[in-house]
Order: C-alpha cells, then sequence, then structure tokens
C-alpha cells in the first residue's frame, strides 16, 4: 500500500545518502549466518539495508538461519576479536565489527512477531526507532527535490557523512 511506499522511499533516501559517502558501506541483506562471518572477515563495517524488517527476522527464524539475532547481537557490542569456524572458510576472525541496520516496518508488524525473547535478549534495546505519523501531511523528504537548494542541501549532507568517516579511535562518553 502507500505506507509501504513511503517505508521503502525513506530507507532508500537514507542509504542513497550514506552509498555516496561511501559506496562500499553496503553489506549484503540477504545471507545466512555463516555467509555473514564470511563478509564480516574481509569487511568489518558497513550497512544492511532491510526495506521490510519483517520478512528479514522471519527468514531469521528459520533453522537455517537459527542465531543470526544473537549472532548481530554480540555484535553490536563491538567486541574487540570473534572467531568463528564456517564450513566454506574455515575458522574466520572478525575484528572490531560496526554494524548498523536500517530498516522499515509497520507499528502492528511490532504487536504481532516481537517475543518476550527478542526483548530481554537485548536484541530491541540496540535499536532508535522513529516513527511516522500517518495522519500529518508529510512535507517533501529531505534532498527529495529537484531543485537548486535542494540539491545543495543533499551534497552538503553527503559531504558531512564523508568527514564523519574520517574519524578514528576511541569514543569517549
Amino acid at each position: 500500500g502507500q505506507t509501504d511506499a513511503h517505508k521503502s522511499t525513506v530507507v532508500n533516501l537514507a542509504s542513497s545518502l550514506l552509498a555516496q559517502a561511501d559506496a562500499s558501506i553496503e553489506l549484503p541483506h540477504d545471507f545466512t549466518r555463516e555467509a555473514l562471518y564470511e563478509v564480516l572477515a574481509a569487511r568489518p563495517s558497513g550497512l544492511l539495508r532491510w526495506r521490510e524488517m519483517g520478512s528479514v527476522l522471519r527468514s531469521m527464524a528459520m533453522t537455517y538461519n537459527s542465531g543470526c539475532l544473537a549472532t548481530l547481537t554480540d555484535l553490536w557490542d563491538s567486541p574487540h576479536i570473534t572467531k568463528r569456524r564456517t564450513k566454506g572458510s574455515g575458522e574466520v576472525q572478525i575484528t572490531w565489527p560496526a554494524i548498523s541496520i536500517l530498516a522499515a516496518a509497520k507499528p502492528r508488524w511490532f504487536v504481532e512477531n516481537i517475543t518476550a525473547e527478542d526483548i530481554e535478549g537485548g536484541f530491541l534495546a540496540r535499536w532508535l526507532f522513529v516513527s511516522a505519523d500517518a495522519d500529518r501531511p508529510r512535507d517533501r523528504l529531505f534532498g527529495a527535490g529537484t531543485s537548486q537548494a535542494a540539491a545543495l542541501q543533499r551534497e552538503s549532507m553527503v559531504q558531512h557523512l564523508v568527514s564523519l568517516s574520517q574519524y578514528e579511535g576511541e569514543i569517549g562518553r
């Protein structure tokens, strides 16, 4: 429906801004647990773009992907080193993982699908939720216009994201 189109638009807009700042930022969004280990061993940071959070999380509940949510939860704590044995590559090592997920879902999906284990296990505690009010009129999305001002805003945001990616070292409180 129309709400779905708006969810995809927001996810695609944000991920396109990030991709302009760093073309290699996006990680494969369709994976098994073993494939995720192998990808992160080669490139331990990046963005997972989920156009529909519900369908991805349902696929992670399948037997072949069991443990994937627990793995993501563990990796979000940014352990110095995570070692895993995979069938394809043998032992792989992930150093300082930094994974972000950009996703969209209808609020109803949470009510119907989130379990106590998802909450108690810490998976949802690591998310920042932004909700939209369907009854409020929507302004043009940032950078979605074709005017010169919109293009300048978009370029300014991309340059800011590029400058943020240059920071290294420990982050203090």
